[in-house]
C-alpha cells in the first residue's frame, strides 16, 4: 500500500505490530505523530523502526569532518537516546530497546554503493560523508516498544 504517513488506511488496533525501516524520521519526529501511529497496534502490541541516526546528539553543532556533506534534512538524524524519550513523553508506550545497529555505518555505506552502481537514486557526496565518518557519528538508530 502507497501512503501517506499521516493518512494510513487502516483500523485501530489492526497490527500486531508496526515496523518502519528507513522512514520515520522524515515524519516521527513529529510529538504527536507517535500518538496517531500507536492507534493501529494492539495493546501489548511492538512498534519499531531503523533509521539513520547518530550515536549522540550534536549539541556544539556538526562535527568539522561532517559539515562539508551536511544537508538541512539530515537534522532528522536522531540517537538512539532522542528517540526513547521521544517515544516515552509523547506515547502510549514502554520503550523496550534503543541502541545504534552495530557496523550499521557500514549497512549505509553498502547501500549507497550498491545503489548507485545499480542506478538507484544514491548520493556520491552521502557515501563520502559517512565513508569518512567511519562510525564515529553516523549509523542507524534501532528502537522497540511495547504499547500499553
Amino acid at each position: 500500500i502507497y501512503a501517506e504517513a499521516h493518512a494510513l488506511p487502516y483500523a485501530e488496533e489492526f497490527f500486531d505490530a508496526a515496523i518502519s525501516l528507513d522512514a520515520y524520521h522524515y515524519f516521527g519526529t513529529d510529538d504527536l505523530y507517535l500518538g496517531y501511529y500507536s492507534r493501529f497496534v494492539k495493546p501489548g502490541g511492538l512498534l519499531g523502526l531503523v533509521v539513520p541516526g547518530i550515536a549522540r546528539e550534536f549539541t556544539e553543532g556538526v562535527p568539522e569532518h561532517l559539515s562539508p556533506y551536511w544537508e538541512p534534512e539530515f537534522w532528522s538524524f536522531h540517537s538512539p537516546e532522542w528517540w526513547r524519550k521521544q517515544w516515552e513523553r509523547t506515547g502510549p508506550v514502554d520503550v523496550k530497546h534503543a541502541d545504534m545497529v552495530p557496523n550499521g555505518w557500514r549497512h549505509w555505506l553498502t547501500w549507497l554503493e550498491v545503489a548507485g552502481a545499480h542506478g538507484y537514486r544514491s548520493s556520491a557526496e552521502e557515501a563520502e560523508m559517512v565513508r569518512l565518518d567511519a562510525g564515529r557519528n553516523l549509523g542507524f538508530t534501532r528502537l522497540v516498544a511495547r504499547k500499553r
